[in-house]
């Protein structure tokens, strides 16, 4: 698939496979791209990054394909369109799965639907699928063009919580004498995602020039941690470091030498070079990470924020504070300026108030 003009897969199957399959050949042949007999799959071009990948074969197989998941209920009773030569595919069809999807479209066992963000996402995956067929002469058109799944801004993302300055010093206050209190310092001080922080390597750091290279990321990939590249080129940045963060990382690169010279044999032998690692070199687990954080918000008694959101609480207490835009988004590792702007400018409580304030005091030497 296309993703930002880097992505393509497409769909690879003969036409007269098609035709000889019937109803097999519908999306139902998408569940061979599964268990690995390769009638009909994704494929593509220039990778796309493994988490991508297993985004939209967690879409395929759970909804498009409807699999039976555990103790989920019989697949029947599922809205799907499995069933459905892709010739024969309607926008009418898809309209209908998309109101399914909505009111019945879990697939872990409880009741109700997916979220209208989750099933825009489907659509998308759906409709490119469609599209490549199209073009490969599989089927005559995309009818996904004429259906109507939920519109963009009713699938937008919740609203982002963030802390303010003086929560997130409370919690820096109450973590100091944390293990991971420099880790939880790191994902404040830079706005780094969860795996880039935990891919940092002493290599990538250049403590007498202040500043870090982000050039990969210690992630899920389904469910097993994973070193990989970051996500894109925009994520591949430099970020400078503030001083007080780079006396930390001196201390915590002695602590390291220290660890590793009392472990000695039981030191690592695949050590990575990490910067945060566990005392014997080995990375940490992201999602233990998390859980970690969340315990440490609750003691603090600040608002639970996940670990995440640290980066939005950077993002928006430097705009707030007057950085300009373009130095949040290459900090950051935006893909655009636009981006940075839509999604954090309004978060802060205050923040216009603060704003109408000093622009009076500009404007007329008033106090608005």
């Amino acid at each position: 698939m296309w993703r930002r003009g880097r992505q393509r897969a497409y769909l690879t199957d003969s036409q007269d496979r098609l035709r000889r399959t019937g109803a097999a050949g519908g999306m139902a042949a998408l569940r061979n791209d599964c268990d690995g007999s390769g009638r009909q799959r994704w494929r593509s071009d220039t990778l796309p990054p493994a988490t991508t990948v297993i985004a939209y074969r967690r879409v395929v197989t759970n909804h498009l394909l409807a699999q039976k998941l555990g103790d989920a209920p019989d697949p029947r009773q599922w809205p799907t369109i499995a069933r459905t030569r892709l010739d024969l595919l309607t926008a009418r069809q898809l309209d209908e799965l998309y109101a399914g999807l909505l009111t019945a479209g879990r697939r872990d066992g409880k009741e109700g639907g997916l979220s209208r963000r989750s099933v825009r996402f489907l659509a998308s995956v759906l409709g490119k699928a469609l599209k490549d067929a199209a073009r490969k002469g599989l089927v005559r058109t995309n009818v996904a063009l004429n259906a109507d799944p939920p519109s963009e801004k009713a699938s937008q993302a919740p609203e982002t919580k963030v802390w303010t300055p003086e929560q997130a010093r409370r919690f820096l206050s109450s973590v100091a004498e944390d293990p991971d209190a420099l880790l939880w310092r790191f994902y404040l001080a830079t706005g780094c995602r969860r795996g880039e922080a935990l891919g940092v390597r002493w290599s990538d750091v250049d403590l007498d020039a202040g500043r870090i290279s982000i050039a990969q990321q210690y992630t899920m990939v389904g469910a097993v941690p994973t070193m990989l590249p970051v996500k894109s080129d925009r994520s591949r940045r430099v970020v400078d470091l503030a001083p007080a963060t780079i006396d930390s990382l001196r201390r915590h690169r002695v602590q390291q030498a220290e660890h590793k010279l009392a472990l000695g044999e039981s030191y690592d032998p695949d050590a990575l070079g990490l910067v945060f690692a566990k005392p014997d070199g080995s990375p940490h687990h992201p999602k233990r990470v998390s859980a970690r954080f969340k315990v440490r918000v609750e003691r603090a008694g600040v608002p639970m924020l996940r670990l995440h959101d640290l980066r939005h609480t950077a993002a928006s207490i430097m705009l707030a504070s007057g950085e300009q835009a373009r130095v949040v988004q290459e900090r950051l590792g935006h893909s655009t300026v636009a981006f940075t702007l839509a999604r954090y400018q309004k978060v802060l409580p205050g923040a216009q108030a603060e704003a109408a304030t000093r622009y009076a005091r500009l404007l007329d030497g008033s106090d608005g």
